[in-house]
């Protein structure tokens, strides 16, 4: 038997990282209300080098770290990406079960000749995950019980121990790492003994009378009592096909069935309560390879008219050589879709219809290319330049957040804001301000009005530090300007204005 353990010690703040795409160098804190107070219930590796723990008020948490991402911490999410990480896990292994709240089992016999050994697999696996944006440590050991501990309390971050060195492997690891009671560690350590190998000494039988389950722990680690586990069962996938008779090449015909095929498709996610992010159709040519048409779209969706009028344009285009013998339709990365309600009004109250957003965002990527339909997405810096990136809209639907009075977005800023900060002269009658006058691009104009300075710096844990002082002029034309000075090189810039 091969036995995976696979520990994830910030699991919780690694999947909140990954969800809200936040820089590595940004410490991560979350919390839970505890009688009445804020308190700590995971932090990510550089909160815990800077002193924060499970346990501690937010406001010291707080205190100790600069600039940390704090929220609620969600169990029940969390408990769901661990789910989903399991069944991503089974493209390496047969099974795979989750494991508490930060760990997953998996069975990986028979599987080391896939991969050259078990090391081999161990690397490989261990790799991917941490691709992920996930701290991880992975052990490979005879026993559920042995890969259990060794991944926790061996000294690296990949360890394979084969069945001949599993007893060495395990004497030096702590009484903790053969998965009992907090108690029952705490009561044998005042005894003397913290570590398996001094456990082993003692008599089984004041081991069964004095400390409850620790002989069947020991028996399960050194793999004299069986264990299994409790696999999860990957999500059937939504799948309709259908074989012709003979290839046809009449492009109606194939129309017709690709058509049938989606409805059908969206028929069976209905009855299933659920919504997909995207749809293949797979045409199975007589004299070429298989042609699968792939549609994206911007949120879960099982409109089989929206699919459909996707699918269409390609399906025109396709080659469909000496004729296609059969077709299958699949709908991936599946998510439960929310009850509707038939209602009277069609429109939102406030006048939103984030469903026709997303269709005019679904068929402009479609014809256009993922990368050629662009949103602003707003991002947590005061620097303008960093405030914001461009993404797929596909990838970021949905009225953008409102930001809150601390937010950087709260601020007053310009409408237009120049790619490049545009080299300008300035004239004050202080140091400090009020502006007089403003030459940039050739022009030259006197200001009537001026606020400032607002100074923004960088963000402190960036490399390549940014210190500007900004002032919003009013020009006599009637231009407003957003201009500042770099008070490291003491030259103007004009960075933006209000049109």
């Amino acid at each position: 038997m091969i036995a995976l353990s696979l520990s994830l010690p910030t699991f919780p703040t690694d999947a909140v990282r990954r969800r809200r795409r936040l820089d590595r160098s940004r410490p991560v804190v979350l919390s839970r209300a505890e009688r009445g107070r804020e308190a700590v219930a995971a932090c990510c590796a550089l909160a815990a080098r800077a002193g924060v723990a499970p346990g501690m008020t937010m406001a010291h948490a707080r205190a100790l770290v600069r600039g940390v991402h704090a929220e609620p911490i969600d169990d029940a999410r969390l408990a769901l990406a661990l789910r989903r990480l399991a069944e991503w896990s089974l493209r390496f292994v047969p099974l795979a079960s989750v494991d508490g709240a930060d760990g997953l089992l998996l069975d990986a016999t028979g599987c080391e000749r896939l991969y050259g050994g078990v090391g081999p697999l161990v690397e490989r696996l261990h790799g991917a995950v941490r691709r992920l944006g996930l701290s991880a440590r992975l052990a490979a050991a005879p026993t559920f019980g042995a890969a259990w501990g060794l991944a926790r309390f061996a000294p690296g971050e990949r360890t394979v121990v084969e069945e001949a060195g599993l007893l060495d492997a395990l004497r030096p690891l702590p009484v903790a790492a053969l998965r009992v009671q907090p108690e029952i560690v705490a009561a044998l350590a005042q005894v003397g003994v913290e570590t398996i190998g001094d456990a082993l000494a003692l008599p089984r039988a004041s081991l069964a009378q004095r400390y409850g389950g620790l002989p069947l722990m020991l028996d399960r680690a050194l793999g004299r009592v069986p264990e299994t586990i409790d696999p999860v069962r990957p999500r059937e996938p939504v799948r309709e096909e259908r074989a012709f008779d003979g290839p046809t090449d009449r492009a109606e015909a194939v129309e017709a069935a690709a058509r049938d095929l989606v409805e059908r498709a969206a028929l069976r996610l209905r009855e299933r309560g659920l919504a997909c992010r995207w749809l293949a159709v797979r045409l199975d040519r007589s004299d070429l390879p298989p042609l699968v048409l792939r549609v994206r779209v911007s949120r879960p969706t099982r409109d089989a008219a929206h699919l459909w009028s996707l699918l269409r344009p390609s399906l025109e285009r396709a080659h469909l050589g000496f004729g296609v013998e059969g077709m299958a339709a699949e709908a991936g990365a599946l998510v439960r879709a929310r009850h509707e309600q038939a209602a009277c009004w069609t429109r939102p109250a406030d006048g939103r219809d984030d469903a026709e957003l997303a269709r005019l965002i679904d068929a402009a990527a479609a014809r256009l290319g993922v990368r050629g339909v662009l949103r602003l997405r707003p991002r947590d810096s005061y620097v303008p330049e960093r405030a914001f990136e461009a993404v797929p809209a596909i990838d970021a639907t949905g009225a953008p957040p409102v930001p809150s009075e601390d937010d950087p977005g709260a601020l007053d800023r310009p409408s237009i804001l120049h790619a490049r900060p545009r080299p300008a002269t300035a004239t004050l009658l202080a140091p400090d301000g009020p502006l007089v006058l403003v030459r940039w691009g050739g022009l030259s104009a006197r200001v009537v009005a001026c606020l400032g300075p607002e100074r923004v710096e960088a963000e402190w844990w960036r490399d390549g530090g940014i210190r500007r002082d900004y002032f919003a002029a009013t020009c006599d034309d009637g231009r407003r300007l957003w201009l500042y000075r770099d008070l490291d090189s003491g030259g103007w810039f004009v960075h933006g204005e209000w049109a």
